[in-house]
């Protein structure tokens, strides 16, 4: 018998965003094969934070890795965060720069923050940080407009560089607060 899998979406969505857990994983196990894409990243939440069950960071893993492999832009951003809790600092920073060259605002931020810090020994780390940092910026991330913000604020050209630089530093921080208190969860402050 084939179940009605629109109608099962619907019933793990709601299931998850009730917060039953037990439930939406059930669900979502028996789409994945059917319905990959979203089930799989479903999945790969739960596994991680463990919800509706125990914790298992290498499923989780697995399910990350389903996803970014057909090139989906949030299963890149979440095994790259699986990679980089592992060390694995180097193919993390990779994958975080593939999913930011797609327009993932949180994976810019991150593909900036690793060869900025981590990898900033390797021959052009320096210039691939930069690139992250401004395409971060550009996509609306609060943290990377507060670091521009303050490289130029520490190298502008003229005095009304460094003022407006300093401004735009204040304004992101004010900016990066309000949201954190309205959504912790926000990619843009992630």
């Amino acid at each position: 018998m084939k179940m009605n899998t629109s109608a099962e979406i619907e019933k793990a969505y709601m299931a998850f965003e009730t917060g039953d857990y037990v439930s939406a994983r059930a669900i979502f196990e028996c789409l994945e094969n059917e319905h990959g894409g979203r089930a799989h990243l479903y999945l790969g939440w739960m596994f991680e934070r463990g919800l509706g069950g125990c914790e298992d960071l290498t499923k989780a893993e697995y399910h990350f890795r389903c996803l970014a492999e057909v090139g989906d832009l949030d299963g890149k951003y979440y095994l790259a965060t699986a990679l980089q809790r592992r060390g694995e600092v180097q193919s993390a920073a990779a994958l975080f720069g593939e999913a930011a060259d797609l327009g993932h605002v949180s994976a810019a931020f991150w593909a900036y923050a690793l060869y900025n810090k981590e990898l900033s020994h390797i021959v052009g780390a320096q210039e691939k940080a930069q690139k992250y940092l401004i395409k971060a910026s550009e996509l609306g991330h609060i943290f990377a407009q507060r670091d521009l913000a303050l490289q130029v604020a520490t190298s502008g050209k003229n005095f009304w560089q460094r003022f407006l630089a300093r401004l735009r530093y204040w304004v992101s921080k004010v900016n990066g607060f309000v949201l954190i208190l309205k959504n912790s969860e926000d990619l843009r402050i992630r």
